[in-house]
């Protein structure tokens, strides 16, 4: 299946998201628009299919467990606006982590 998108990311068929980068954004501030325009997108009927429910679900993990301030601070390219495409991807863990490309 061909990779989706959605105005700032691209969805692979794991339900992988990367990132990209739109206006001033920092990656939480990203992350959440791109979150909402799937969550609106799957209500509305415009998106649909595993891939999109997977990356919606990833996304929301994201936003709930990630340390925002902690990765701001560590790493300047993700305090926006973000200079490349950003990977979220499961760690060994199971948590969801940024992966910059």
């Amino acid at each position: 299946m061909a990779e989706q998108r959605v105005r700032g990311a691209r969805l692979e068929d794991d339900g992988t998201v990367v990132i990209e980068g739109e206006d001033d954004f920092c990656i939480e501030n990203a992350s959440r628009r791109v979150h909402g325009r799937l969550v609106a997108g799957l209500l509305d009927g415009s998106l649909e299919g595993d891939a999109v429910e997977r990356a919606a679900e990833r996304l929301a993990r994201f936003l709930s467990n990630a340390d925002f301030r902690a990765l701001r601070d560590g790493d300047p390219d993700l305090r926006g606006p973000l200079a490349r495409p950003v990977r979220l991807v499961e760690d060994a863990a199971g948590r969801v982590v940024p992966r910059k490309e």
